[in-house]
């Protein structure tokens, strides 16, 4: 799975990712912030493109860093990966091993954290061995600030490439109603994959009616899924979310149920980098699990890593049907009073329509 992919999630959870140039704090303020980096452990694949990986710095309390520069040190990872620089990263190889960012903007922090810096790309080494693995170590340092350290497991797995069909799914329900989503997945690479893994991003409108013990929830929404069984070459797979839409969900509209499909490995990592930053993927069900069926007719599981991660996602596109719309009437007031005299009044909201309306009915201080 590509990095920035799994990112999608973390930054749904509420996790800001955006640069901003702003007037520096004094380095007395900045010392007194805890400031803490994260980066999450990686797979590529062994005769793979590589993956673009990013660091997420958090801090305590509201700080400007200046113009920061991140240091990574691969030298634990010598014939293992590589470091190159992303397009218009400003980064480059200080030495053999360590590779060095500077962001070119000064970085606001705050306890929230950012995500989405100092990119670099990770590839598998010439020749590197299928489950060799080793430590990246990375240290952010700026002005007025003690440098701050965090490693990341980075290794290498067998390559296969999971795909999915170009053209999103098509279903149509109204709201309240029962709808099937399906899911698709073929392994167009010639390595059997081993096992594999579905990340869930839906819109609000859609929600789950099962509890499959392969998959996890967060109250009534999918969030993932795993499947044990092997996908030869060339094989077809496919599997039917059984879901509906809430009764609220406006119409006519869409929603959207988008996947992305890992190997095991790599979901490992993706589970790890979410539950590091203080969230989970959800809990398991207690229901039958989840079938996933082989359409066209081989069993130690082993690291993989998808060597296309650009064709493993997919999305259900849910047309909603009907007419379920907030149909707001504004509640007024009126009052006698002398000029300049002030006085409480009340304002509200009814909602004449069928789909629920989030309003807040106003009481306040206003002049005669």
């Amino acid at each position: 799975m590509h990095a920035r992919s799994a990112l999608r999630l973390f930054a749904g959870l509420g996790v800001a990712a955006t640069l901003v140039a702003t007037t520096a704090i004094p380095a007395a303020a900045r010392a007194a912030a805890e400031i803490s980096v994260f980066y999450g452990d990686l797979t590529v694949a062994a005769d793979g493109p590589g993956k673009i990986q990013a660091a997420s710095i958090y801090a305590s309390e509201s700080v400007v860093l200046d113009k920061p520069t991140m240091r990574f040190d691969a030298t634990d990872l010598a014939g293992v990966v590589t470091l190159s620089e992303e397009v218009s990263s400003d980064c480059a190889e200080e030495s053999a091993g360590i590779f060095v960012c500077q962001s070119p903007f000064d970085i606001e922090l705050d306890e929230f954290g950012i995500g989405g810096l100092f990119d670099v790309v990770i590839t598998a080494a010439q020749g590197a061995t299928e489950g060799a693995e080793g430590t990246l170590k990375l240290t952010l340092s700026a002005p007025g600030i003690e440098p701050v350290s965090t490693q990341a497991r980075v290794r290498v797995g067998e390559g296969v490439d999971l795909a999915t069909d170009e053209e999103p799914a098509e279903v149509s329900s109204a709201p309240g109603a029962n709808f099937d989503a399906p899911l698709r997945l073929r392994n167009a690479g010639e390595t059997a994959a081993e096992g594999v893994a579905a990340v869930f991003f839906g819109g609000y409108g859609i929600e789950s009616r099962t509890r499959h013990s392969n998959c996890t929830y967060e109250g009534d929404y999918l969030r993932t899924c795993t499947f044990e069984q092997d996908l030869a070459p060339g094989s077809t797979h496919t599997a039917s979310v059984a879901a509906r839409l809430r009764p609220d969900t406006y119409a006519p509209g869409h929603q959207a149920l988008e996947n992305i499909w890992m190997t095991p490995a790599e979901f490992e990592d993706f589970a790890k980098f979410i539950e590091a930053n203080g969230f989970d993927i959800g809990k398991p069900g207690d229901g039958p699990a989840l079938a996933l069926t082989e359409e066209s007719g081989i069993q130690a599981r082993k690291a993989q890593a998808d060597k296309d991660p650009l064709n493993n996602g997919t999305y259900v596109d849910v047309t909603v049907t009907g007419e379920n719309g907030a149909d707001l009437e504004a509640i007024g007031t009126a009052f006698d009073g002398a000029a300049g005299s002030i006085h409480e009044t009340k304002l509200g909201v009814v909602n004449h329509g069928r789909r629920r309306s989030t309003a807040a009915v106003a009481a306040r201080r206003s002049p005669a």
